[in-house]
């Protein structure tokens, strides 16, 4: 059976529509369906069939059906369509739950009672969006289709979170990984904050940049060496941080201070046995005198430091002397170490392998 033309009517049962069948409806315009029995349902799998409904109606995954060509049951939308976040609880006496899915059937003005469960992923809730708190408990009033938000601090890697200043604590590298995994995955954490309380070493690490960040992020005071970037096209407020390598975007550049064991410095941050301070940074170089048999001064290249020093680029500090080195005899005549053994050759390759550098030797 067949029925052909401009506009088809149907008042009730099933229309059953396959491009190969031979009891098809073909509509030239449209479909237009009137009935309001929740048991009937069009199938048109044909693409020649759009049909256009008299009234609303749902399937049953909760979607509702205005216009289209919907396959399977669809049923008549007596009130409004409203979905709430997994993890949120509702009353059964003014909602009717769709299926197995989190939408629920409710009357215009319906006034709805809201729980949040334990299961929520999110680290602090808040509320839920145009819900009133009321005993522990949401109230929502039902005026038109909705999807209700949960109002909070999301869950993000493995991340803890402090619950008096609400913010999210940086505490390892792989702490910023989560972080800049959840931002490139579409979060831009607007309103949301972070802080660094610990110093971090990114060399090496395989870590990709955060692109367009939009929260805050509060580097307390800390220190990250990197030789990547850290942020890209961020909009948000990053500041209190030092870099030390790459593109620290929003944290304050800082330059090394190589220091041989035996000196000392005032001023600069440690952090990785090593020193750091910004440029224009005034800081003191002390050497430990007892560990020399003959201190000279402290030469950055050819210049002498005494007193304080003003920090410009990485800097390398040497000492004009000649340490005391256990194991090896020191001739203060010629000013050099003497060589003359197995063992004393042993001791001067550990010492320079250490790191250290001698003026003169003689064999």
């Amino acid at each position: 059976m067949g029925i052909n033309a401009s506009n088809v009517n149907i008042y009730g049962g099933q229309v059953t529509a396959t491009s190969n069948s031979t009891n098809v409806i073909y509509a030239k315009e449209n479909i237009n369906l009137s009935w309001t029995n929740p048991t009937d349902f069009i199938d048109v799998r044909s693409y020649n069939i759009t049909p256009t409904f008299a009234k609303r109606f749902y399937d049953d995954n909760g979607n509702i059906i205005t216009s289209g060509t919907p396959i399977g049951k669809i049923s008549a939308l007596d009130g409004f369509i409203v979905e709430i976040p997994s993890g949120v609880t509702i009353d059964s006496n003014n909602a009717q739950r769709i299926g197995t899915t989190n939408k629920y059937i409710c009357a215009e003005d319906a006034e709805l009672t809201l729980s949040v469960g334990t299961n929520v992923n999110s680290v602090k809730i808040t509320g839920i969006k145009d819900a009133t708190a009321e005993n522990g408990t949401y109230k929502y009033t039902v005026t038109d289709d909705s999807t209700l938000e949960l109002e909070g601090y999301p869950t993000i890697g493995d991340l803890n979170f402090d619950l008096t200043d609400d913010y999210y604590k940086i505490a390892d590298v792989q702490d910023l990984k989560d972080l800049a995994s959840y931002v490139n995955g579409g979060n831009s954490c607007e309103g949301l904050k972070f802080k660094l309380t610990v110093d971090l070493d990114l060399t090496g690490e395989d870590f990709t940049a955060m692109e367009g960040f939009n929260g805050t992020f509060n580097g307390g005071g800390k220190l990250i060496v990197t030789d990547s970037a850290i942020f890209i096209g961020n909009t948000g407020t990053i500041s209190g941080g030092y870099y030390y390598g790459t593109r620290g975007n929003g944290f304050t550049q800082v330059f090394k201070l190589n220091l041989p064991s035996n000196v000392t410095v005032s001023g600069a941050m440690l952090f990785g046995g090593k020193y750091y301070a910004q440029n224009g940074d005034e800081v003191t170089f002390t050497a430990d005198e007892s560990k020399f048999i003959k201190f000279n001064a402290i030469k950055i290249g050819d210049a002498t430091i005494s007193g304080t020093y003003t920090v410009k680029g990485d800097t390398t500090v040497k000492v004009d002397g000649f340490p005391k080195i256990d194991g090896l005899n020191f001739n203060s005549e010629g000013e050099y170490y003497e060589i003359g053994t197995t063992d004393a050759l042993i001791v001067l390759a550990s010492y320079v392998n250490a790191g250290q550098r001698l003026h003169r030797i003689n064999f």
